[in-house]
């Protein structure tokens, strides 16, 4: 009486039916992707928005206390946020700042995109960027009715649209600076977004112009003589230099437990 051999399965070798049961999952597994996919996405902040609102808004909070203190006595604030050089994090702590100024129900707060190398304040939080300073300044529209709410309560946005300026006319005395004049009554704070410094001169022209400047630096990358460099042409602007932010720094030991030491 002869007898049916199994067939010698190879190492990581599959058999028909678990092939078939692979298939099975992953058909199901990808089906349930494009479901959600396709379904609408709830009404609120963008993604974007919320991850950097909950990444940063206990880290800058003590960037905020400090800010209300050095301009406790402006009823308005006009701030500078900018960098020496690019890629430094400046319209990251801009957006996280602006928002920890507005969550608390109490202050209106306006960002003004004028990053014309790289403008991103509508993306972060997920808002039309055709219309914006560009449009202002070139007379097509107004300061006011180019500003766009965001998601968040007391927080608005007022992009840097698609012109390209040249930077003598965005940052020069009837550029950026102007629309800020007119706008700034409105809100208690108007936090400005620019290019690096260095790399746009020009900016430091703006900077003499508004309440303060916050300069952001980049652990590991910014050098020194580059800071003061920067410091140097504010400076030399009339500007008033409310401080230094060192952005990325590593802790030794956990963030959390640094802050109760």
């Amino acid at each position: 009486m002869s007898q049916t051999r199994e067939p010698v399965r190879r190492e990581g070798e599959e058999t028909a039916g678990e092939t078939e049961a692979r298939g099975r999952r992953a058909r199901a597994f990808f089906g349930a992707r494009s479901l959600r996919r396709a379904r609408p996405r709830a009404e609120g902040p963008p993604p974007t928005a919320e991850l950097l609102a909950e990444r940063l808004q206990s880290e800058c909070e003590n960037l905020r206390s400090a800010l209300e203190i050095a301009l406790a006595r402006v009823a308005h604030r006009v701030v500078v946020i900018t960098s020496a050089i690019p890629e430094e994090g400046s319209t990251t702590i801009l957006a996280a700042l602006g928002f920890n100024l507005a969550v608390r129900g109490t202050s209106r707060v306006l960002l003004v995109d004028a990053n014309v190398r790289r403008p991103a304040l509508d993306k972060i939080f997920g808002l039309p960027g055709d219309v914006g300073v560009g449009r202002v300044l070139t007379g097509r529209t107004e300061a006011a009715m180019a500003v766009v709410s965001t998601p968040f309560p007391g927080l608005s946005v007022l992009p840097m649209g698609g012109e390209n300026l040249l930077p003598a006319h965005l940052f020069g005395p009837e550029g950026v600076a102007s629309i800020v004049a007119g706008l700034r009554e409105h809100y208690h704070y108007v936090l400005v977004d620019t290019p690096a410094l260095l790399a746009v001169p020009e900016v430091a022209v703006l900077a003499g112009e508004v309440d303060g400047v916050i300069l952001v630096a980049r652990a590991g990358r910014t050098k020194r003589e580059t800071l003061l460099k920067a410091r140097n042409l504010l400076q030399r602007s009339g500007a008033h230099v409310l401080g230094v932010v060192l952005n990325r720094r590593r802790y030794v030991i956990p963030s959390a437990v640094y802050k109760r030491i």
